[in-house]
């Protein structure tokens, strides 16, 4: 089963499952947690605090914007996707964030093999 919880303190959301959370928009909490394959795909995360991407696959083409931090664990997460206006993003999974798009962000660390192809501007990057 693939589902997604809002904790009871501060807005924190959890979703757990193959695909949980795809598509979804997501705006305002303190921190958001994807942990199954291909979780939060296509989704569309504003103005959150300390974003995680756990799964394999997980934030393909997701759009995320105005977070504090954004960790990408899962192999191949954030495939394509559009980053800016963060703080801190580390792209942990082999070849995660392969071609994304990333700006405005304080720092990128990139593991690995991550962040083939990605366009970085207006960035300090590492790694």
């Amino acid at each position: 089963d693939s589902f997604c919880v809002l904790g009871p303190i501060g807005n924190s959301l959890t979703c757990s499952g193959n695909s949980a959370g795809s598509s979804a928009t997501i705006s305002g909490c303190t921190s958001v947690t994807f942990d199954g394959s291909n979780a939060g795909g296509f989704a569309t995360i504003t103005d959150c605090g300390d974003i995680s991407f756990d799964g394999d696959a997980a934030g393909q083409g997701a759009t995320v914007s105005g977070c504090t931090s954004a960790t990408f664990d899962g192999t191949l997460a954030l495939v394509g996707a559009t980053i800016s206006h963060c703080g801190n993003v580390s792209f942990d999974g082999s070849s995660a964030g392969a071609g994304a798009t990333i700006s405005n962000v304080g720092t990128v660390t990139f593991a690995r093999d991550a962040g083939i192809s990605a366009t970085i501007s207006d960035c300090t990057a590492d790694g």
